[in-house]
C-alpha cells in the first residue's frame, strides 16, 4: 500500500481532501449574485378600497430596494378568499419569483385562522416570505422558526 498525501492509501480520499472538493465546487456568495432574488408582492385589500394598495407596492419596492432584490410583478387579493395565495404559489413553483412580500401580517389574511392557513400553505410548498414591516423572513432560521410556532400555537387553538 502505498501513502499518498493527505492520508489518502489506494487511491480513496481522505476526510480532508473530500473537504476541500466539495468546498471548491460551492457557489460562492460572488456566485449567487449572479442570481439576484426575484420578489412577487402579494397585496390584500377590502371589496370596494384601494387607497391601501400604494402604500403596500411602496412597502414592496423599498424592502427589495434594501435588499437587492428584484422586484417584479403584483398579485392583489380583494376581499376574502385564498385563490390569489394558490396563483402565488403557483408563480414561486414554476421559477418566476423566489420571495412572495406582504406588508404587514394583516395583508395574509383578515382572520387569524385565516393568517395560519397561508403560513401552512406557504410553508408546505416552500414559498419564501417577507413579512416586510416586521421584517421577518422565512429565508432565516429565526423567521422560519417564527413562522412555525404561529403555525403550531394556530393548530394548539384550533384544537
Amino acid at each position: 500500500m502505498a501513502s499518498m498525501p493527505y492520508g489518502a492509501v489506494d487511491g480513496e480520499l481522505s476526510v480532508a481532501e473530500k473537504f476541500a472538493i466539495i468546498t471548491r465546487n460551492l457557489p460562492t456568495a460572488v456566485d449567487y449574485r449572479a442570481f439576484p432574488v426575484r420578489a412577487v408582492s402579494f397585496t390584500r385589500q377590502a371589496a370596494g378600497s384601494m387607497r391601501d394598495l400604494p402604500a403596500q407596492q411602496a412597502v414592496f419596492t423599498a424592502a427589495c430596494a434594501a435588499r437587492g432584490w428584484v422586484a417584479g410583478g403584483s398579485v392583489g387579493q380583494i376581499g376574502e378568499g385564498f385563490r390569489a395565495w394558490q396563483s402565488v404559489i403557483r408563480m414561486v413553483r414554476n421559477g418566476r419569483y423566489d420571495v412572495v412580500v406582504v406588508d404587514t401580517w394583516d395583508r395574509l389574511s383578515a382572520t387569524e385562522a385565516g393568517k395560519v392557513y397561508v403560513l401552512r400553505l406557504l410553508r408546505a410548498a416552500g414559498v419564501r416570505l417577507l413579512v416586510a414591516r416586521e421584517g421577518i423572513d422565512t429565508g432565516t432560521p429565526v423567521g422560519l422558526a417564527l413562522v412555525d410556532s404561529l403555525i403550531s400555537a394556530g393548530a394548539a387553538v384550533a384544537r
